[in-house]
């Protein structure tokens, strides 16, 4: 018969810990470093289309995986990967109407 822990964690309650004074200048400098990490006024268009190119990203760069949808797919591998290729450009459609 299967055998089953549950532990019990304790963890610090976020109140109680001392203030890290760099981590607000560690998180901007992440923020201006990698267009992923997003910021604040980040529409949601934009960090869904960001989630989106990456995955494309991943799956073009990590060969099993283009390997992989194309047999899901039923194409060859080149067709894969010129299609994931194309979606990159819009890979949520066009951008809605912004307020400014």
């Amino acid at each position: 018969a299967p055998c089953f822990f549950f532990f019990s964690v304790r963890l610090a309650d976020p109140l109680s810990l001392p203030p890290n004074p760099l981590a607000g200048h560690r998180l901007e400098h992440l923020q201006a470093r990698y267009v992923g990490t997003g910021h604040p006024d980040l529409h949601r268009y934009d960090w869904l289309s960001n989630i989106q190119r990456d995955t494309y990203a991943s799956l073009v760069g990590h060969h099993n995986m283009l390997q992989y949808v194309a047999l899901c797919e039923n194409e060859s591998v080149g067709r894969t990967k010129y299609k994931l290729l194309n979606k990159m450009f819009l890979p949520c459609g066009n951008p809605p109407e912004r307020e400014d």
